[in-house]
């Protein structure tokens, strides 16, 4: 195969990545009050940044906010939260990238859930949200209003990704032929 083939074949799969991204974070969210949701658009950010990398992980992640953001808001756009999308895949693909086991899995959840879901995304909304005056305080109530969300979804995603190993290598063997 060429290599204009191939990466023609990368792109499309990146493209499609970036559609279940979208879907999986937009269509089949379970949307609890302002600030608490359950997606798993991770799927989609975990097989990227395996198989391609950070530059993968980064355009599925990043994208994939921008692009729900455009077909579905949940509000004005706020670059902030496609910042912290990014992030997620930057620490993804840390862990995973060619090396995808339990433990790497496990450490990679905790991340992205701690810093990413927990900490940034409590903070922008606690700074999009209230003055400036009581941002510590709006932050800390954003933090224990999320951490509900925090631990339920963070098993949830660990054995689901553990669960999607197997199909992750298929897949990937499918697009290194």
């Amino acid at each position: 195969m060429s290599k204009n083939s191939t990466k023609i074949r990368n792109l499309v799969f990146l493209a499609m990545l970036v559609a279940i991204n979208v879907l999986f974070s937009r269509y089949t969210m379970i949307n609890i009050g302002l600030d608490t949701k359950f997606s798993f658009e991770v799927i989609a950010i975990a097989f990227a940044a395996y198989v391609y990398g950070m530059g993968g992980a980064v355009i599925v992640a990043g994208l994939g906010d921008f692009v729900g953001a455009l077909v579905k808001p949940f509000g004005p756009y706020n670059p902030a939260y496609t910042v912290t999308a990014i992030i997620t895949g930057l620490i993804f693909a840390i862990f995973l990238y060619k090396k995808l086991n339990i433990g790497r899995i496990i450490a990679s959840v905790l991340a992205s859930q701690v810093l990413c879901s927990l900490l940034l995304n409590s903070f922008w909304i606690a700074l999009f949200s209230g003055t400036k005056e009581t941002l510590w305080l709006a932050f800390i109530g954003k933090v224990s209003t999320r951490l509900t969300q925090f631990a339920i979804m963070t098993p949830l995603k660990i054995v689901l990704l553990i669960l999607l190993v197997p199909v992750f290598k298929q897949v990937e063997k499918m697009i290194k032929r």
